[in-house]
């Protein structure tokens, strides 16, 4: 049972590709990739919302989903996606975007809105708004070495000047942030994703993490 779960929890990775073109439904796989069937996400089960823009795996037990949508906010299931639950308190925008779960900490919860970047501290149950409020966040990277920095890729609102496309980085859990890459060229671009690759080896050579977007 348990292997099932976990091939049914990684599969969801793969599904985030086929909900970005499609209706509003999830779709998981347990068996080779020839098979795939719906997780149930009507109003009955919990799953509310358009299309599903972000899913998140908590790393520690992989029963324990997140899912952000668009205009429904965040739903989590405890149960490999049996079941959800609507978690949107405090949350001030419920066009979610990108979504991550600490590495270490798996109560702590980022997502990204189209009017900047909400962290719980406290599994979903609430949400506080943690800056970058005049951009849409496409994508959030933890530093798994310093959980404490955390990056956020950006792109402009309509009505905001192209400052606001950039990496830009937390060195206190979220609490302020910096650009680090301003992305300002003849045809400025928004960043959609952003990953930080972490070579063990590169602490001894007295090296920095590699970041790409």
């Amino acid at each position: 049972m348990n292997d099932i779960l976990k091939k049914r929890t990684t599969s969801l990775v793969l599904a985030i590709v086929l909900q970005l073109v499609s209706s509003a439904s999830t779709y998981s796989q347990i068996h080779p990739f020839n098979q795939w069937y719906p997780l149930p996400g009507d109003s009955l089960r919990g799953m509310f919302g358009g299309h599903v823009r972000a899913v998140a795996i908590d790393p520690a037990n992989p029963q324990n989903l997140y899912v952000g949508t668009k205009s429904g906010g965040v739903s989590r299931s405890v149960n490999a996606g049996l079941y959800w639950h609507e978690k949107n308190t405090g949350l001030g925008n419920k066009d979610i975007l990108s979504l991550v779960i600490h590495p270490k900490k798996s109560h702590i919860v980022y997502v990204g809105t189209e009017n900047g970047i909400f962290k719980s501290d406290n599994g979903g149950e609430s949400w506080r708004s943690v800056g970058l409020p005049r951009c849409q966040v496409n994508a959030i990277a933890i530093d798994p070495e310093n959980t404490s920095i955390v990056y956020a890729a950006t792109g402009k609102l309509h009505g905001t000047d192209d400052s606001e496309r950039a990496i830009w980085r937390s060195t206190n859990d979220g609490d302020t942030w910096k650009p680090t890459v301003l992305i300002h060229t003849n045809s400025p671009v928004d960043v959609f994703a952003v990953a930080i690759y972490y070579n063990e080896s590169n602490k001894d050579k007295g090296k920095n993490d590699e970041m790409f977007f």
